[in-house]
């Protein structure tokens, strides 16, 4: 197996949406399982594309104009936002003060690469710190990612995962 090489990803990423990604899944958990509200036409979506570029107030009425609109851009990253009380795609035609967010979903992301994280990782986990953000952790597998983080520290981050789940029963 070749390693990856992001330099590929604007060839990959037609691909990715073409062929496998899941869209019908996608609607359906947004979606909320068909509820009469309407949830995913107020729903904003934002993209991220090559260079960075950002765009937001994307929503859509169906499944089909997501998949059309995404295969159309191929956006290096999706991100979920709230539920509107007007569709996101049209906040400059809504009346001042009126497009307003009525509901968005409770997300923690821990991030194990924040340089905090990583501090408080290599702390925990018994790691000389290093202030650069790298975890210190010994080396367990190729191309510095999740492979590249120890037992010692899965263990810490399956410590904070049991706290949150606690905290939030």
């Amino acid at each position: 197996m070749s390693d990856y090489d992001p330099a590929s990803l604007p060839d990959l990423l037609p691909l990715y949406y073409r062929r496998l990604f899941p869209f019908s899944q996608y609607y359906r958990w947004l979606n909320y399982g068909g509820v009469t509200k309407s949830y995913f036409q107020n729903r904003e979506f934002s993209f991220t594309l090559k260079d960075d570029v950002y765009v937001r107030y994307q929503s859509f009425s169906t499944q089909s104009e997501l998949e059309k609109e995404i295969q159309k851009m191929n956006p290096y990253k999706i991100d979920i936002g709230a539920v509107y009380s007007h569709r996101p795609n049209q906040h400059n035609t809504v009346k001042s003060g009126s497009f307003q967010a009525l509901e968005k979903e409770l997300v923690f992301d821990i991030d194990m690469t924040d340089s905090t994280m990583s501090l408080l990782l290599q702390i925990g986990s018994g790691h000389e710190p290093d202030r650069g953000g790298a975890f210190g952790c010994p080396p367990q597998g190729k191309g510095g990612g999740a492979a590249d983080i120890c037992s010692k520290c899965w263990t810490l981050m399956t410590i904070a995962i049991r706290i949150l789940d606690r905290a939030l029963r």
